[in-house]
């Protein structure tokens, strides 16, 4: 056998190879970015939610507040203190 017919299939080995080892490190790359593309999105939602929980809870207690100082007619009139002031900021 002669050299370069040692070397032909040697060189299409080391070419496949090559070949396979990028096509796999795109795939995982690929895949990679789907799975922070999906975690970013779950802790988008999760702020999403709780901002607008927090949002209702203060609109709840202005309206609680408001009815309070007869603004308004709602359940549960609360009168306005230092403490609920503080409670509301924080």
């Amino acid at each position: 056998m002669s050299l370069l017919g040692q070397i032909l299939p040697l060189a299409g080995v080391a070419l496949g190879a090559v070949t396979s080892f990028l096509a796999s490190s795109w795939n995982d790359r690929a895949r990679w970015r789907r799975e922070q593309s999906v975690r970013w999105d779950e802790r988008r939602l999760d702020a999403y939610g709780e901002y607008i929980h927090a949002v209702k809870e203060l609109a709840g207690r202005y309206q609680r507040i408001a009815a309070g100082r007869g603004l308004v007619t709602g359940p549960a009139p609360l009168e306005l203190t230092a403490e609920v002031l503080a409670e509301g900021r924080g």
